[in-house]
């Protein structure tokens, strides 16, 4: 028994398909590479191969094969009103295939098209909302693109935070640090002070005792040593109480650094809050835009004219592999 022939990417032609890209018959490497661009016919985003690039019509793969079977410009589709309709139909292959599975199709909750099929797999991607195939893309992309914008604001004002609790840690740090080597050096101060106050009381009180012996230049020139001393001491009791002072002021400082940190952390719990209810507010008026758009829809709506029933190559579930 013959194996089957492994298919090629369409824009290599060298590697074989991604498994996971069914819609598209491109290569992993390829799907990195190349650029996105809007179908000139069905207004469906898709990767643009190389060599249709500076091409009159740039189509996606589904629009080009029905394009080189019918060799005719298309017409536009009564029910989703995009250039899609080939072989003379009233109905785009997309819709049509739609309509074939899940029967007529309803508004459009977001653009107030009739194109709105109610397919499960929508359904279930559009959070139960009743919309259209273009609709589900723009909303999946949407919600993507804020999902990661959500994901790098968090990651820098995380990193913010951590920036300014380590801060704050090294601050702390330090300022515990100069508070120990003062108050050592306080004590030690006082120490050696003291011993030489006892070391001065001693001699000038065996001098007073014996000052028929000593001379009163001696017992003077003793005082006069004690008084600097004594002034000394007090200068320096002054300077570590200065000191004292600056670590008092490096911590208010550090509580006042703390504050603002929390002030952050709450100010970024009120945006989250806030950005939840605008988008809350956001939903409920595009729903009231839709609202409106279908009554309007009502006095004005097109009569759409089913096209018979053929055979499509195609998938309709290909559609949705991107998402």
């Amino acid at each position: 028994m013959s194996q089957r022939k492994e298919r090629k990417c369409l824009n290599c032609n060298e590697r074989p398909l991604c498994p996971e890209a069914k819609a598209e018959p491109l290569c992993l490497d390829c799907l990195k590479r190349l650029n996105r661009h809007t179908c000139d016919f069905c207004k469906i985003d898709h990767h643009l191969m190389e060599r249709d690039e500076n091409a009159e019509n740039k189509l996606c793969f589904d629009c080009r094969r029905y394009f080189k079977r019918y060799q005719e410009e298309p017409t536009f589709c009564s029910y989703c009103a995009h250039k899609a309709c080939f072989g003379g139909k009233s109905i785009c292959y997309r819709c049509e295939k739609q309509e074939v599975k899940y029967g007529s199709p309803s508004a459009c909750e977001d653009c107030g098209k009739l194109s709105a099929f109610s397919s499960p797999s929508i359904l279930s991607k559009s959070e139960g909302r009743t919309i259209c195939f273009w609709c589900l893309r723009e909303f999946l992309t949407q919600k993507r693109r804020e999902k990661s914008m959500s994901r790098k604001r968090t990651a820098k004002q995380t990193d913010l935070i951590s920036k300014l609790q380590r801060a704050s840690c090294q601050n702390c740090r330090q300022s515990s640090y100069i508070i120990d080597n003062l108050k050592k050096q306080l004590k030690e101060q006082e120490k050696t002070s003291k011993m030489e106050l006892l070391q001065l009381e001693s001699t000038i009180n065996a001098l007073q005792s014996n000052r028929k012996d000593a001379t009163v230049d001696v017992i003077t020139e003793y005082e006069e040593k004690m008084m600097k001393l004594k002034e000394e001491f007090e200068k320096e009791r002054v300077v570590l109480q200065e000191a004292a002072g600056r670590a008092d002021d490096l911590r208010s400082r550090l509580q006042d650094y703390e504050q603002k940190v929390a002030e952050a952390r709450g100010e970024r719990l009120g945006l989250e809050n806030e950005k939840k209810r605008l988008f809350e507010q956001l939903q409920d008026v595009k729903k009231q835009l839709s609202d409106v758009q279908t009554k309007n829809a009502d006095f004005d709506m097109p009569v759409s004219t089913k096209a018979p029933i053929v055979d499509v190559e195609s998938d309709d579930d290909d559609d949705l592999k991107w998402m």
